[in-house]
């Protein structure tokens, strides 16, 4: 028998943040312990969508905090933008990492423009 426990979650994260003592967790963890099926279904089906919305936008802000930007070389820049022109794929994967990384906005534009420099050259000598 498995249970989606989203109830026992909240509890937890609203103890962990401080909004409820033990004392108040310890009685409403046993309020839920002492619950029939149906009533454990009903408290956590009421707090399943909260907890999932919660850790996941908890989640992606502590990612990006954690994560600084990286920072473009410029050699590699300019040799991606070299190899798009010659429409080898090798400017195709630069721009690829520049523009999809974690870089700063004007590095993933420079990555999106070796992508399509790469694409229109590509097919520019596919057809000659």
């Amino acid at each position: 028998m498995v249970f989606n426990m989203s109830y026992l979650k909240k509890l937890e994260s609203d103890y962990n943040d401080g909004v409820i003592s033990l004392n108040e967790i310890t009685e409403l963890r046993n309020k839920y312990r002492n619950a029939s099926k149906e009533e454990k279904n009903e408290m956590d089906r009421t707090y399943e969508n909260i907890i999932t919305i919660d850790e996941h936008e908890s989640s992606e802000k502590e990612f990006l905090a954690k994560k600084p930007l990286k920072e473009a070389s410029q050699g590699w820049i300019i040799a991606g933008f070299v190899f798009s022109i010659l429409g080898g794929y090798g400017g195709l994967a630069l721009g690829a990492n520049y523009a999809f990384g974690r870089y700063d906005d004007e590095t993933n534009k420079k990555g999106l423009i070796m992508i399509g420099l790469s694409l229109i050259m590509r097919a520019v000598l596919s057809s000659v």
